[in-house]
């Protein structure tokens, strides 16, 4: 959620109404002490995440995605003669149907 200008000027206003221009510069240092604190601890919360979590996760991911890549070449090998059987069965009628329509019937193919 962001604040734009304007809710900044209204937010401002109201705070000075009810707190009064004595109190007002006192809690304004404690909201921003405040903010800072909430800051460091979200800081400090990414930081573990990133040390726990996100970097042990990388450490394990690495070892399995280098054994799984010749798994990846050969089922890239495996599927190759699979694709040239099937392009052969694909083109294996092609030929004669050519002849039939280049003599007009199949009397004519030799």
């Amino acid at each position: 959620m962001r604040i734009g200008t304007s809710e900044l000027i209204v937010v401002v206003i109201v705070a000075l109404l009810v707190l009064g221009p004595e109190k007002l510069p006192f809690y304004a240092k404690k909201l921003g002490r405040s903010l800072n604190a909430i800051k460091s601890y979200t800081n400090d919360f990414t930081k573990e995440i990133n040390e726990n979590v996100i970097e042990p996760v990388s450490k394990i991911k690495e070892p399995i995605e280098n054994a799984t890549k010749p798994l990846s070449s050969l089922t890239e090998e495996l599927k190759a003669p699979f694709k040239e059987t099937k392009h052969a069965v694909e083109n294996m009628g092609q030929s004669g149907t050519d002849k039939i329509k280049e003599s007009g019937s199949l009397e004519n193919v030799s």
